[in-house]
C-alpha cells in the first residue's frame, strides 16, 4: 500500500521551524484586552436533567466583539461542599459542543466542564460577521488576508474567554485549569494553553491548526 506521508520515525521526531513574528505577543495582547472591555456578561439557564449526581446549565458570554458565545456548563451535585477543579472543553472543525450526556465521564470523577460552541459551525453561536477578500467553504479562509479581521482571531479569542468565565466562578478550585478538545479542539487547546496563563493542564488530541503551511 502505498506510502500518503512521511514514515513513521520521521513524524515522531517532526518538529517545525517557528514563524512567529516580532509583533506577536503584542496582537495578542491587546487582541484580549479589547475583548476584556466589555463586561463577560455570563448567562447560566438551569436545565431539568435527569441524573440527579449532576447540574446542567446552558451557558453564554459575552466574546469577540460582544458575540454571544454558547456551550454547555456542568457541575458536580456535591459543588456546594467543595471546590471542583475544571474541564474546557472545545470540540473538532464544523462540530458543536453536542449533548450535555457527553461531558458526563467528567463530571462522575468530580469535575465541572465548559464546553464552548465555536463560531458559525454546528453549535448555537452564530457568526454575522463580514469577511471579505472571499474564501473557500469553511471557516478556514474567512478574512484570512487581514489578521484582524481572521476568523480564528476571534475563535481564539472567544475561547480565552471561557477562561474568564471559569475565574468568575466561586465555586471552582482556579488550581486545576484543564483544556482539552480533539482536532480543532485540539488546536484550539494549544492557542488558549499559550495565550492564557491561568491554564494549568492542556490535553489535546489529535490537533488540527497547528503547522498550516503543512497541514492545509
Amino acid at each position: 500500500m502505498p506510502s500518503i506521508d512521511w514514515p513513521i520515525d520521521r513524524l515522531v521526531t517532526y518538529q517545525p521551524p517557528l514563524t512567529r513574528t516580532p509583533d506577536f505577543d503584542s496582537f495578542w495582547a491587546e487582541t484580549l484586552a479589547a475583548a476584556r472591555t466589555r463586561d463577560l456578561d455570563a448567562v447560566l439557564e438551569p436545565v431539568d436533567y435527569p441524573i440527579r449526581d449532576v447540574r446542567v446549565h446552558r451557558l453564554t458570554f459575552a466574546g469577540f466583539g460582544g458575540r454571544r458565545v454558547h456551550g454547555w456548563y456542568l457541575q458536580p451535585r456535591d459543588i456546594e461542599s467543595r471546590k471542583a477543579p475544571v474541564v474546557v472543553q472545545y470540540h473538532g472543525y464544523s462540530g458543536g459542543a453536542g449533548q450535555a450526556h457527553l461531558y458526563l465521564p467528567w463530571v462522575m470523577l468530580g469535575c465541572a466542564v465548559v464546553t464552548v460552541d465555536t463560531r458559525g459551525q454546528g453549535g448555537g453561536t452564530g457568526d454575522e460577521d463580514g469577511y471579505p477578500g472571499g474564501s473557500i467553504p469553511g471557516w478556514m479562509t474567512q478574512g484570512i488576508l487581514d489578521p484582524a479581521g481572521y476568523y480564528y482571531r476571534k475563535s481564539y479569542t472567544d475561547c480565552v474567554r471561557a477562561i474568564d468565565f471559569v475565574f468568575s466562578r466561586p465555586e471552582l478550585d482556579t488550581r486545576h485549569v484543564c483544556v482539552t478538545g480533539g482536532s480543532q479542539g485540539g488546536g484550539l487547546t494549544l492557542a488558549v494553553a499559550g495565550l492564557e496563563p491561568r491554564v494549568t493542564i492542556a490535553m489535546p488530541d489529535v490537533p488540527y491548526l497547528c503547522h498550516y503551511q503543512r497541514a492545509v
